[in-house]
């Protein structure tokens, strides 16, 4: 089944984009005090976010090609649309998922 086989990416690239979220909340009022006052927290964010961003893509496009989709225009997709495109996608995978897993064991039982 494709969709589990995507399972393992998917997740990562979530625990990615929620990470560079939190890095980036760093520099948003009123947190971006404490943050702008010591460069050392500036750089330590700043490398957070392109890390973390970095290894989103590259999940979104493990995960396409597991799907059996094409990585580069799903990883240009994501970046163009970060990071409500990841979010929206992320929740559509899981309703896609989901129905997969209804289908499965609607098909087990009968």
């Amino acid at each position: 089944m494709p969709l589990q086989d995507a399972k393992a990416s998917v997740s990562a690239a979530s625990l990615a984009l929620l990470v560079m979220i939190f890095c980036i909340g760093a520099f948003v009022p009123p947190f971006n005090g404490r943050t702008l006052d010591s460069v050392v927290l500036v750089v330590a964010f700043g490398i957070g976010i392109a890390v973390s961003l970095v290894i989103h893509l590259w999940y979104v496009g493990v995960a396409a090609r597991q799907l059996g989709r094409s990585a580069a225009g799903w990883v240009a997709l994501a970046l163009f649309t970060l990071p409500i495109g990841s979010i929206v996608a992320w929740i559509l995978y899981e309703r896609a998922a989901a129905q997969g897993r209804e289908q499965s064991a609607a098909g087990g039982t009968v």
